[in-house]
């Protein structure tokens, strides 16, 4: 038994516990942003890896072919803009590093900051952003980002690898400054075997709908995969380009039964929604309802017609009004004015009212 178990330890046991690093963010973007890759050979002798480039755009990346270098024993290799020197490749993406020995990995992505600073130059860039190369071990299913911004001086940007050889799915939820959900992904988003998403904005491509109102000011997001993944944010100063990386952090709650919120204004006779999640049976939802333009009012009835909410007065330009209520009904909700002389014309009246649906019970 001891003869067998050692020659399959011999024969198989590089490959069947060879260490996989990744980058999750790297490249060259718009010729401003650089990457500068730093491996370490911890080992007393010389070893061989194979470099992955993951182009970015949620495609299935299993066919990428692997770059394949050594580093001398207890020395560090050194590849500034390493995507483009290292694997012959342009643009952004990720990195994913693998061999049967130990090694480590880190990065830094900056900005040129003048005309006369390139990749690996001595003059002054931007102080940049540290990027830890991560072990397959460390990827995970649920998570959080936190200390996220998006504002007139700071912007985020999010990204995730699977490092999988399967696909993720994945659904993704956006806080605001308050813990309010905001957005949600439509529906889990399938990443492809070994797919990178990102760097894309926080208010971008993820997520169902962010409402203009939402104060992301200091935002944070999770995600739920059932595959492990690496996510990320990376905060940008708008004034200066440095940017902070900011790992996710493993999620021991259950995300998806935080408060929702629809944010309602009115309008001279027309009322217009903003609504952050699909909503559901069960769910506990913050209306944010206001006036753009003149008086007006809000009364929210359920599908057998029982009143919720009822707002009267809502001057134009007033702060929003709050009211959190629990969802219990699947179907048609209604909502109406309640000043019949909005906008100076009872005719007008008769087109302020709205309505949304809400699922089953999940």
């Amino acid at each position: 038994m001891r003869l067998r178990l050692a020659l399959f330890l011999l024969c198989f046991g590089p490959a069947a516990f060879a260490l996989e690093v990744f980058l999750p963010a790297s490249g060259t973007a718009n010729g401003v942003f650089f990457s500068d890759a730093r491996i370490f050979n911890p080992n007393d002798r010389e070893i061989t890896i194979q470099a992955y480039y993951l182009p970015r755009g949620n495609r299935n990346n299993a066919g990428e072919q692997p770059v394949a270098f050594t580093v001398p024993a207890r020395q560090m290799k050194i590849y500034d803009d390493v995507v483009a020197t290292l694997l012959q490749r342009t643009d952004v993406g990720g990195i994913r590093f693998v061999s049967p020995d130990e090694f480590v990995v880190t990065q830094r992505v900056y900005a040129l900051t003048t005309t006369n600073c390139g990749a690996g130059s001595i003059n002054p860039c931007t102080l940049g952003q540290f990027v830890p190369g991560r072990e397959l071990p460390t990827a995970m299913t649920k998570g959080v980002i936190l200390q996220l911004e998006s504002s007139a001086k700071f912007r985020t940007n999010l990204g995730a690898v699977n490092p999988n050889a399967v696909p993720a799915r994945v659904t993704w939820r956006l806080y605001d400054r308050n813990n309010a959900l905001v957005a949600i992904s439509p529906s889990p988003l399938q990443m492809p075997p070994y797919a990178v998403i990102g760097p894309t904005s926080i208010v971008d491509a993820l997520f169902y709908s962010v409402p203009p109102t939402a104060d992301l000011s200091d935002a944070w997001v999770s995600f739920v995969s059932d595959q492990p993944i690496f996510a990320y944010g990376s905060v940008v100063d708008n004034g200066s380009t440095d940017q902070t990386y900011v790992a996710s952090i493993r999620d021991a709650g259950t995300p998806g039964s935080e408060l929702k919120t629809v944010t309602v204004q009115a309008k001279t006779w027309e009322f217009t929604q903003t609504i952050a999640a699909p909503l559901k049976k069960g769910d506990r939802v913050r209306f944010l309802v206001s006036s753009m333009e003149d008086t007006h009012g809000f009364a929210l009835v359920d599908p057998e017609d029982n009143v919720l909410i009822d707002i009267s007065g809502m001057e134009a330009g007033a702060p929003p009004v709050e009211r959190t209520i629990e969802l219990t009904r699947e179907g048609k909700y209604y909502y109406v004015c309640t000043v019949f002389a909005c906008g100076g014309s009872y005719m007008g009246h008769s087109q302020m009212y709205g309505e949304f649906v809400v699922g089953p019970e999940q």
